[in-house]
């Protein structure tokens, strides 16, 4: 929760990018169930770019591999 948290209330730039990117390792080892509707959110979300939502896309195919 926290986590999503932080990447809806931050702006992607140059700054937060590799903040970001941290979140995302973190999230790969999430349970499936507590992070696939949230990064679906996030993808559908127009704050972010295309290769943002990719990262978020990879995050969740990762996840969901590693099982």
């Amino acid at each position: 929760e926290i986590l999503f948290r932080e990447l809806n209330s931050i702006d992607s730039n140059n700054t937060t990018r590799r903040y970001i990117d941290e979140i995302l390792k973190v999230l790969k080892n999430y349970p499936t169930e507590l992070i696939k509707d949230r990064l679906e959110s996030l993808m559908r979300d127009k704050k972010w770019s295309i290769k943002m939502k990719r990262k978020f896309e990879e995050v969740l195919i990762e996840n969901m591999h590693s099982v």
